[in-house]
């Protein structure tokens, strides 16, 4: 944590104060910060012939540099280390700033260069140009081409005059291209401009596509470009420009890219591109053209002549008022290649056309309390080693994404350590708006924690590998641009185990996007292992979606206001089976890494028998205690229900109310009802989540110094805490030991959580236990290998040393849970039941139509709720047009259920309204058919009708599909038995309404839609 260093020993102090009066061990060692040691100072306006005093500073970094491996090599890094103070000023950098092995520093000798305290120390890659060199546009050629309304807004500055020749290259990038080296970039007060493009604020659309080029994505190797139509008579206009470029969503709405204009047929308004898109264009799908002097029609937007080296700009305010920067450095202003224990706070990188800072390799490197901006990439990028931290920084107009973690060994799942936590990352990937997360996560055991992540086309956070933790992150109008999408992704590899997603408020991600849509938690394409556990999401198309994974625990989540409450499938057994299949990407991936051989047999077993298993399942899936608000429910799919366990979960109407203090906040106070229909609901950690200040638990702690001791007064190192009552002290540990690990980054553990993913077993089953383990400050703590397990009655169910319960008779037992601390024995307990073979039926589907239509489709009409007739509550589906129909999918095949729904009929009436099950082939229809019968009700399978035994009748009437039979479905009206379909032991859709055009309008209605699931088959 950083501050000023007087503050942060008096602070610590005080806690240490706190936990030594309680008889507790005092701060860890360091984390006091010592004597800063030798100190050096750089100034922009210094000299590298100075001895690098505060009045007499060197002029480079390199030279300081140099200092300390002089230093090292002849007497040592001293007590304290070394620390080199930046003076304000602008840095500028023509080459990367390099720190090799040499350069490290020592646990308890750290190297530091750090920004003066109250100054801004800019180390940048751009060149400012002098505002007194643009000019008014003179040549008549030039002011032609430009819009008529903006020629004499227009200024100009020749670059070859300002000494700058090298003007770099517009290269393509965008999703599965390789990484480029973006083109120099125009800044105006630090704030970028616009590469001159129409239209200027939005996209326009693919017209039609006469050839959609190659797909490199399919292997098609032929470099063929694409052709087609547009409708708009704008490019009639650029008959002069030579270098045009397009950026579009070319066939999917996650996958961005940027095309070369081959060629603008005018006369036929078609568009020939150079290259073809990686999965070739679409009709309908949007772009926008870029690199035009002809559209420098708004403030902001320039151009830059490559052959004449003259900028031309639409100034947004004058430009002696203000400064333009152009990044030129092509390299990362800082590299750290194999160092350690170096640290660079307060200061601001800016303006390169790569990254910001690099480290590669090294243990325990740091960022922290810096700005990083107007990057071409990401702003930094960690590539192995371990410990290393971007930290207390904000992030922001990054060109590629935010920040690129990888670190960690997969094959012995050694954990890396680093840490993204507590930064301000927002309006990233400006230029390749997919693919490009804030935080990117790779390898094993890395954290992003405590993150405002906000405003961004595509995803804040993305993560492969293992064991990775996503915490407390405060997630923000992401995914503004793109649907199938999700705000925290990962995805197509079972390998990726282990991984925790957990207090993270995900909240306004909606677009009006279709397909897909914007999700909050997406694990795609048969992603598995993940704990979602405690997470808010908030105005989301789906709360999470989870596609055909497998082992997933979702537990404890509150889903508010999204379209849909979320979405479990089974894309592994229809339209996504290729890549479960034999030789498919997630066996490719999974061959990656030694899941055979410890320690990946223990901790992950369920791979070890994924081969013998059906693994296109979603199989062994946990969705419990998860509470959603306000949207439509879940979707599930019936697999997940047959081989996982999908149980307590709550669905309420009623208002949740967020307030900003100065942002959104959760009381819980106010919304106890929410999730009281929930056993065992655990209340957020809503204060949490998103960035923290350390000032607010000094303060809460300081307060209860002045609360509870004796004196009311700070005394120094002797605070009276004998007489205070045992609630009290622990409040006041509590809170020192929170402030401590805040401090030092040493988290210690506080408090033990299982899960049970089944909590109620059958004999013969087994579930593993998850396990978190929760620092005095919430962070999330691995406890695999060291937590003891016991069973207060083993004979009922047994507990192995990694947690796997095993059933074996029943009755009821306790599981307990041990760990050893240096302050003694942490447990905790979670009840297993077991019976003799699990509890049937499950409602896996309940709709009464109380808050409208968020569960069905409307293929057919606009569906009316009303309050007319209802059966149970208020409202009803009311049929009262002609060919009004709803639907509702996602069942299946699901056999061995019960469908069942209420009619409420007025027998005076003809009419046709209708209740149907369907499975793609066969259909088993209940209802009235006045064409049929206008005094009983009849039934129709397939395209034949039948007269049912039951008449007619005013009031509501039960229609009941029995599907508990291996070859046939029973159809019932009151529980009398009307006709059996033979053949059709499952169902895939609900429809109800009137199918028909040209009948009486019904004016009846439907209510309390219910599907229950009677188990798997006997074997």
């Amino acid at each position: 944590m950083d501050g000023n260093p007087s503050n942060q020993t008096a602070v610590m102090m005080v806690a240490s104060a706190v936990l030594q009066s309680s008889g507790l061990t005092a701060i860890p060692d360091g984390a006091v910060e010592a004597s800063q040691g030798a100190v050096y100072y750089v100034s922009p306006g210094g000299s590298d012939s100075n001895p690098g005093t505060c009045s007499s500073p060197f002029a480079t970094l390199e030279k300081a540099r140099d200092v300390i491996r002089a230093l090292k090599q002849s007497n040592g890094l001293p007590v304290g280390g070394v620390t080199v103070y930046l003076r304000e000023g602008l840095y500028s950098r023509t080459e990367t700033f390099l720190l090799e092995a040499d350069d490290s520093g020592a646990e308890d000798k750290p190297v530091v260069y750090r920004g003066c305290s109250g100054e801004k120390a800019v180390v940048s890659g751009g060149v400012d140009l002098d505002g007194a060199a643009f000019q008014p546009v003179t040549d008549t050629a030039i002011r032609n081409r430009l819009p008529q309304e903006a020629r004499d807004h227009v200024l100009q500055i020749d670059l070859k005059a300002q000494g700058i020749t090298d003007f770099g290259s517009i290269l393509r990038y965008g999703f599965g291209l390789p990484i480029v080296t973006p083109a120099p970039e125009l800044f105006f007060d630090d704030k970028p401009m616009t590469l001159a493009r129409w239209p200027n604020d939005d996209y326009v659309e693919i017209g039609t596509v006469i050839d959609p080029g190659s797909n490199p994505r399919e292997g098609d190797t032929s470099k063929r470009g694409a052709t087609f139509g547009y409708s708009d008579p704008r490019p009639q206009r650029w008959s002069q420009a030579n270098d045009v470029w397009m950026f579009g969503y070319w066939f999917w709405d996650w996958a961005d890219g940027t095309l070369k204009v081959d060629q603008i047929d005018t006369a036929n308004e078609q568009v020939k591109t150079d290259q073809p898109s990686v999965y070739s264009v679409k009709s309908g799908q949007r772009y926008y053209y870029f690199n035009l002097l002809e559209e420098i029609d708004s403030p902001g937007e320039w151009y830059l002549d490559r052959e004449s080296g003259f900028l031309y700009v639409y100034p947004p305010a004058p430009p002696q008022t203000g400064t333009f920067r152009l990044s030129l450095l092509d390299q990362p202003l800082i590299a750290m290649n194999n160092v350690s224990n170096v640290s660079f706070e307060n200061v601001t990188l800016d303006a390169t056309r790569t990254t910001g800072i690099t480290m590669t390799g090294g243990a325990s490197n740091r960022v922290s309390g810096s700005v990083l901006r107007n990057m071409g990439h990401y702003a930094a990028v960690i590539n192995g080693g371990n410990g290393h931290s971007i930290a207390n920084s904000e992030i922001y107009n990054t060109g590629f994404g935010g920040i690129s973690v990888s670190g960690g060994d997969r094959a012995t799942l050694v954990p890396g350590g680093h840490a993204v936590v507590n930064n301000d990352i927002h309006h990233y990937s400006r230029l390749r708006k997919t693919g490009s997360p804030a935080i990117s996560i790779s390898g094993v055991g890395n954290r992003a924690a405590h993150n405002d992540i906000h405003d961004a086309p595509h995803s804040a956070i993305d993560l492969t590998g293992n064991n990775h933790v996503i915490e407390y992150n405060r997630i923000d109008k992401v995914l503004t641009e793109t649907s199938d999408a999700g705000a925290i992704y990962m995805g197509r590899d079972w390998s990726a185990q282990g991984n925790v997603i957990r207090y993270n408020y995900l909240g306004n991600l909606r677009n009006g996007l279709g397909g897909f849509g914007q999700n909050g938690i997406y694990l795609d394409d048969m992603a598995s292992g993940t704990l979602v556990y405690g997470n808010i999401i908030n105005k989301a198309d789906r709360g999470f979606l989870i596609g055909g994974g497998r082992n997933n625990v979702i537990d404890n989540n509150l889903i508010v206001e999204n379209r849909l409450g979320g979405n479990l499938d089974e894309r592994g057994l229809n339209w996504a089976s290729a890549a479960c299949a034999p030789g498919g990407i997630l066996w490719q991936n999974l061959a990656n890494v030694p899941y055979t051989s410890e320690p990946w047999a223990s901790r992950y077993p369920n791979l070890l028998t994924i081969q013998q298993d059906v693994p296109c399942i979603p199989a062994y899936n946990s969705l419990q205690r998860n509470v959603v608000v306000s949207s439509a429910q879940m979707n599930v799919a019936p697999t997940v229900y047959r081989y996982g366990y999908v149980g307590n979960n709550g669905v309420t109407w009623e208002p949740v109310r967020f307030v900003n203090e100065p942002r959104e906040q959760f009381r819980w106070s106010e919304h106890e009802s929410v999730v009281s229909s929930v056993h065992g609901f655990q209340p957020l950690p809503f204060e949490k989540m998103g960035r923290y200040d350390v000032s607010e638990p000094l303060s809460r702690l300081t307060s209860l110094i002045r609360q509870f001791a004796e004196t009311g007064e700070w005394e120094g190192p002797s605070i009276p805490l004998t007489s205070l009552p045992p609630a009290a002290k622990s409040l006041l540990q509590k809170e020192a030991k929170t402030l401590v690990e805040l401090w030092s980054g040493r988290p210690k553990l506080a408090a033990i959580r299982l899960i049970a993913p089944k909590p109620n077993l059958a004999i013969g089953d087994r579930t593993r236990l998850t396990v978190m383990g929760d620092s005095y400050a919430g962070q999330y703590i691995d406890l695999f290998g060291v937590l003891s397990f016991r069973s207060t009655d083993p004979q009922v169910a047994s507990v192995d040393s990694f947690g796997t319960v095993s059933a074996l008779s029943v009755g009821v037992t306790t599981i307990v849970a041990s760990v050893a601390t240096e302050e003694g024995t942490i447990s905790r307990t979670i009840g297993i039941t077991v019976q003799t073979s699990p509890a049937y039926p499950v409602e896996i589907f309940r709709d009464d139509f109380e808050n409208g239509f968020g569960n069905w489709k409307s293929p057919l009409g606009s569906p009316v709720s009303s309050s007319v007739q209802a059966y149970r509550g208020s409202k009803s589906f009311f049929v009262n047009q002609d060919m009004v129909r709803i639907t509702r999918g996602l069942f299946g095949p699901l056999e061995r259920s019960v469908v069942t729904m209420m009619v409420y009929d007025d027998a005076a009436r003809p009419f046709v309204s209708v209740g149907s099950l369907e499975n793609g082939s066969q259909q088993c229809t209940i209802g009235i058919n006045m064409l049929q019968s206008t005094t009983h009700y009849v039934y129709r399978i397939d395209s034949e009708w039948g007269l049912s035994n039951v008449p007619r009748t005013t009031g509501w009437h039960q229609l009941k599909w029995d599907f508990r039979f291996d070859d046939k479905v029973n159809m019932y009206i009151d529980d009398i038995l009307i006709a059996s379909a033979s053949g059709m032991n499952a169902f895939r859709t609900i429809a109800i309404g009137d199918f028909w055009e040209g009948n009486p309008i019904a004016d009846n209605f439907f209510d309390d839609v219910s599907v229950q699931w009677y188990g798997p088959s006997s074997p």
